[in-house]
């Protein structure tokens, strides 16, 4: 049997150890985190270098519906979506991605944001954790994904209700 005073150690010990191992694992995320991002600029660096001039880099329309319970404007969505961005990547790759919202219509909560081919799968990836735009709650759900904004409009016009 342990008396009191061990107890209380062993409590310690247990607990210091659930922490320990909770702090190991946010480091973790915190590096792979990281690593993305680095990943993305070593992917840029390599583009520009390619046959010895820059690359001009390609425009990727991605169509999008969001979902709310009320109406969301078009200046909230983008906001919302170029927050998740940094949020998820940093201010680097969103500067790099630098998501702009091109057509959006507030009735139907559909519409397109231009990147570019490098960032366009970051965009897509952090549209997927936007949950609120100006206190109302949102998902944005990406829908097709373009190199030609005719083509985009064409989709937006397809999505149903």
């Amino acid at each position: 049997m342990l008396s009191f005073s061990q107890e209380a150690v062993v409590a310690v010990a247990l607990s210091l150890s659930i922490a320990s191992a909770a702090l190991s694992i946010i480091t973790l995320l915190h590096l792979l985190k990281l690593r993305k991002r680095g990943e993305l600029l070593v992917k840029l660096s390599k583009e520009f270098e390619k046959r010895g001039k820059p690359r001009k880099l390609r425009k990727r329309y991605i169509v999008f519906k969001a979902i709310s319970d009320g109406r969301v404007l078009r200046n909230q969505v983008e906001e919302a979506i170029r927050k998740a961005v940094r949020e998820l990547y940093g201010v680097t790759v969103a500067s790099i991605a630098d998501p702009q919202l091109i057509a959006y219509d507030d009735e139907l909560m559909k519409g397109i944001i231009r990147t570019n081919n490098l960032a366009k799968d970051y965009v897509i990836a952090s549209m997927s954790i936007v949950r609120e735009a100006s206190g109302k709650r949102i998902i944005v759900k990406p829908v097709k994904t373009t190199g030609l904004l005719k083509k985009a409009r064409k989709y937006v016009e397809a999505i149903t209700r």
